[in-house]
């Protein structure tokens, strides 16, 4: 391959290349770009100045002018792509793509990510280019926004069971995130990665019935706008308009005024009641995800009897009472 189009991280002689190109690609992570907005060069420089102790990177692909920056949580297996320009518009920006992403693959595949996630919009050409690059769709998205989260704290519904999140409740919400988010989901995006990440969603709080965890609601504020996350079990459904109420109460203070709040296809029945609650849909979006690892096949010689027969793949699902000691699948 030509030495002038191969890919390296970003420093300061590719100031001017992303300062050009920023305004002219995609996002790959639309409810970050909404709550915190889209700054490709900042990002770029503050990593750089960072000298690569943050989580965000960004990958310059001098020789064909492109670049692609993506986030990694500490420790994590997976990677999620969030800008990349230009966008492929042409032809030419489609190859582009191809190659930039092509290197990105083997770059973070050599540092042990298992998975490459990206988020497009459903009707965009990106789809259809990321698939030939070897994604593939695992889940669909619709973001939700409502204009002002101002909510008059006087006229809350009451909600038995509610409480702020502490320490001993993480087992609980664990076990909601497992019982709630399809297998290949949770194979794909940890659960500390949503709202079980304390440092990057501050205002947490929880419902309990019966001794279970059945709900919880999750809220951030970032440079422009708000989030909100929700994780509900359907039996707590009859609860969910005033649990929504309650999170837009911890954003009441935050002058950015704007709330966003995402809703994955296996959460669609949360659509009317969002909507009940002045959210709109702004954005439909698939999430596809690269895997950078493959199966090794090995040759099977001989069932042991003990454990002859076919092994059948079923949902899990447990409870459990909140103090008890008693952990699920190993765990």
């Amino acid at each position: 391959m030509n030495n002038a189009f191969k890919v390296r991280p970003f420093d300061w002689r590719d100031t001017l290349l992303v300062q050009r190109l920023q305004t002219q690609g995609l996002v790959l992570n639309h409810e970050r770009a909404h709550v915190d907005g889209v700054f490709p060069l900042r990002d770029a420089l503050r990593a750089y100045l960072l000298l690569g102790t943050g989580g965000r990177r960004t990958l310059v692909m001098s020789g064909q002018v492109a670049f692609a920056q993506y986030v990694r949580g500490k420790e994590s297996k997976r990677v999620r792509l969030t800008y990349l320009a230009p966008a492929p518009t042409n032809d030419d920006y489609a190859g582009r793509w191809v190659n930039l992403l092509n290197q990105l693959t083997a770059i973070v595949g050599a540092q042990k990510t298992h998975h490459i996630v990206a988020e497009a919009s459903h009707d965009g050409p990106e789809v259809e280019l990321l698939q030939r690059i070897g994604f593939g769709v695992f889940t669909r998205q619709m973001l939700f926004r409502r204009a002002s989260s101002a909510v008059n704290n006087d006229d809350l519904p009451p909600l038995p069971g509610l409480r702020p999140w502490q320490s001993k409740d993480d087992w609980g919400v664990r076990l909601l995130y497992a019982n709630t988010v399809p297998q290949l989901v949770q194979q794909i995006e940890a659960p500390i990665d949503d709202v079980l990440n304390a440092s990057r969603w501050p205002h947490r709080l929880v419902l309990e019935q019966g001794g279970e965890i059945v709900a919880c609601v999750a809220t951030r504020r970032g440079r422009v706008g708000n989030a909100m996350r929700l994780l509900l079990h359907p039996k707590a459904d009859a609860c969910v308009e005033a649990l929504i109420r309650h999170g837009l109460a911890t954003l009441a203070s935050s002058n950015a005024g704007a709330i966003y709040c995402r809703v994955r296809r296996y959460e669609s029945w949360l659509q009317t009641p969002l909507e009940t609650s002045g959210f709109e849909s702004v954005a439909r979006t698939v999430l596809l995800v690269k895997h950078t690892v493959a199966r090794v096949m090995t040759p099977e010689w001989q069932r042991l009897p003990a454990v002859e027969g076919r092994a059948e793949a079923t949902t899990p699902f447990a409870h459990a009472r909140l103090g008890d000691s008693a952990k699920v699948n190993g765990e």
